[in-house]
């Protein structure tokens, strides 16, 4: 009987007792009958021996006469004979595994006796110390309870201490970050302080500048006022002197001009007294007499006349001559005010022209300062993408020297072939080392392969098995291995290769990456059938017209297998991508190269622009100066144009004095000439008087 499982099992019973399939044909076998038995031929089975092959009829025969249970009790015999023959291969390989471990055995197994001696003997020394340590425990106890119970107290101490202490330096941090925050705080101050006190030191230097100028003025119209009421007290004694002296010359004028008007009056009663009377001649000469000494006293008083008239005449060609030089002093003023007033015009243009270029630096430092602060940030952006990369760069080569990502089995034995060349001498590679992808094909590539990436490429079965050996002989698991000698080679027929011209097709999988020609046979048994495509119709169409003869893979991963399955999704983000893995090293090496390029291109800018500020502060410095000798010139100027204005103020001012003063003489002596002139007359009447008389 069978008994079948709903799980797809099957057991087979010879009498209700569990058997095997094996069991029951040979049973069959010795009773002349089986499953194909022809001791009784069915109808038509003649014809269909008649009609068989020779090979066909022969077994029919040997069956009938009992000779197929020999021979498959030969074949089964064959098959053990063949597992034996592996397994002497097998048992060759760990005998000589053994004969080569057999000298570090044999040592180990020295030191192993040399370790059971050692082991008794320390178990008779540790017998011994727990006999004294048992015989002077007490005393040893009480010895460590004192010394327990001190350090005890010592420790309540301590811990007394501690949370003192951590009372203290929670404490101390609260005013430790009150203090850091008082310290933002004043560093902030000191920058704006210092910013303040940079631009009021400036502005104290002009200050400075200006006070100084300011102070030289301020002594030069001290000076000037002090010689101005020198000169005004002068002035005013002066104009005293001449008021008294006017005054005292209009009265001797009225005393003249009533002398003269007596002298006229009593010339004319003489005359006319003389014409009356004749006989009062004599009275008349004694009348002229008089008159002729009043005459006399005139003319005495025309000395005092004269010598005034002189007097007044030399002062007015003192003051002309004074007016002269006023006038010549003037000359030489206007003219160095006119060029004073040239300088000061050239002063007040240099000055704008020094404030704009000064202005202009200013706004080019800020311009330069933002711009460094600017590629500042770029390179720290780029030292921190640098750092990035490499960190990246470093843990993907840890990856690949710890063969992360590969199975337990694959990676235990790649790391063996680092440290046996015999196995290394047995394995090509890894088949995710052994080929490179292009980018474009990576997803598809991976997707088609699977777990087949992870399979080691071998020279041949024998390698192969021997490394399937090594591996249960230490126990790391399991592994796929590809023998060059034994892989078929897998292709796109011919009929169907037209296809491979399909707009949105690559091509076959095997022919767009590569590899060594070594493993030609391995990648063509992998991807030889495979063709990749731009998308999902392209690969049913393809799909559709080979009758689903071959694997189709798009790029992003969806696969058409054989027969008409589909295969697709969306992929894993945190997936290891063995194939990349190398390319994706090179990338970021090339990448961390062009960082560092960008990275010292920078420092090189920032150091010419750092050069190019530091030059242009010197500059500005220097304009600041030149600007405040500028400015220092033009009020300089300014003042010393002003002074000059002032001082032909005060020249123009004397001179119409002086020609006031002038004018006055000039009135005076004109009167003086006038007195002088009538005396002259009466003089020639009096003598005409006296000749008539006669």
């Amino acid at each position: 009987t069978r008994k079948l499982f709903r799980s797809g099992d099957s057991e087979y019973l010879l009498n209700r007792t569990p058997c095997r399939l094996k069991d029951i044909v040979n049973i069959l076998y010795d009773s002349g009958i089986g499953k194909d038995g022809y001791s009784i031929i069915g109808q038509g089975k003649v014809d269909e021996i008649i009609s068989a092959k020779p090979e066909n009829r022969r077994g029919i025969f040997e069956e009938a006469a009992g000779i197929a249970k020999f021979k498959s009790q030969k074949v089964e015999a064959e098959r053990k004979l063949g597992r034996t023959r592996e397994n002497l291969t097998r048992l060759k390989d760990i005998i000589y595994e053994i004969e080569r471990q057999l000298e570090p055995l044999k040592k180990q197994a020295e030191n192993a006796k040399k370790y059971l001696d050692y082991k008794g003997k320390l178990k008779d020394y540790e017998v011994n110390a727990y006999i004294y340590q048992y015989d002077n425990a007490s005393e040893v106890k009480g010895k460590i309870q004192e010394k327990l119970d001190g350090i005890l107290e010592q420790l309540k101490l301590r811990q007394e201490e501690l949370q003192n202490a951590n009372k203290e330096y929670a404490n101390a941090m609260a005013e430790i970050n009150n203090i850091d925050k008082m310290i933002d705080g004043f560093h902030s101050q000191i920058l704006e302080l210092s910013v303040g006190i940079e631009k009021q030191s400036s502005e104290i230097q002009i200050l400075r500048e200006r006070t100084n100028h300011l102070n030289m003025q301020n002594d030069k119209i001290s000076l000037d006022i002090q010689n101005s009421e020198k000169y005004i007290d002068k002035c005013k004694d002066e104009l005293d002197f001449k008021q008294n002296l006017i005054e005292d010359k209009k009265k001797e004028i009225e005393m003249l001009n009533q002398s003269y008007n007596e002298l006229s009056n009593e010339y004319l009663k003489v005359i006319d007294e003389l014409a009356l009377n004749e006989d009062e001649v004599n009275s008349s000469q004694k009348n002229m007499l008089d008159t002729m000494d009043k005459i006399a006293d005139i003319k005495s008083n025309i000395s005092k006349y004269t010598a005034e008239k002189e007097f007044l005449a030399s002062q007015i060609q003192e003051i002309t001559s004074q007016i002269s030089q006023l006038a010549q002093e003037l000359k030489e003023k206007e003219s160095a005010k006119v060029n004073f007033e040239h300088s000061l015009k050239k002063s007040e243009e240099e000055k704008q022209l020094y404030a704009k270029n000064f202005a202009t630096n200013k706004f080019r430092i800020e311009s330069l300062t933002s711009q460094i602060e600017d590629e500042e940030n770029e390179k720290s952006a780029l030292n921190a993408k640098i750092q990035v990369y490499e960190n990246r760069h470093k843990l993907l080569v840890e990856w690949q020297q710890e063969y992360e990502g590969y199975a337990h089995s694959v990676k235990k034995l790649l790391r063996e072939s680092k440290k046996n060349a015999e196995i290394s001498k047995k394995m090509v590679g890894v088949l995710a080392s052994l080929i490179k992808v292009p980018e474009k094909f990576e997803c598809a590539v991976e997707t088609v392969l699977g777990n087949a990436i992870q399979n080691i490429v071998t020279f041949n079965e024998h390698d192969a098995k021997q490394l399937i050996s090594f591996l249960k002989l230490n126990q790391f698991g399991r592994a796929t291995f590809m023998p060059i000698t034994t892989m078929k080679k897998r292709s796109i027929s011919r009929e169907d290769e037209s296809l491979l011209k399909t707009k949105g097709c690559y091509g076959v999988a095997s022919d767009l990456i590569d590899y060594d020609k070594q493993i030609d046979s391995v990648i063509s048994n992998l991807l030889g059938a495979t063709i990749v495509v731009d998308n999902m119709d392209t690969a049913l169409f393809i799909a559709g017209k080979t009758n689903f003869s071959y694997r189709i893979v798009t790029l992003e991963g969806d696969v058409v297998n054989p027969q008409g399955s589909l295969t697709g999704g969306s992929k894993k983000s945190d997936s290891v991508n063995l194939i990349s893995r190398e390319r994706e090293i090179e990338s970021i090496v090339k990448q961390i190269e062009i960082l560092k390029n960008d990275f010292e291109n920078k420092k090189i800018k920032i150091v010419a622009l750092k050069k190019e500020l530091e030059e242009e502060k010197n500059k500005t410095n220097e304009l600041f100066d030149y600007k405040n000798q500028a400015e220092i010139k033009f009020a300089t100027e300014s003042q010393r144009l002003e002074s000059l204005l002032t001082s032909i103020n005060e020249l123009n001012q004397e001179k119409f004095d002086l020609d006031r003063q002038r004018q006055n003489y000039e009135s005076k002596l004109t009167i003086i000439e006038e007195n002088l002139s009538s005396i002259d007359g009466l003089e020639s009447n009096a003598s005409k008087s006296r000749s008539n008389v006669d």
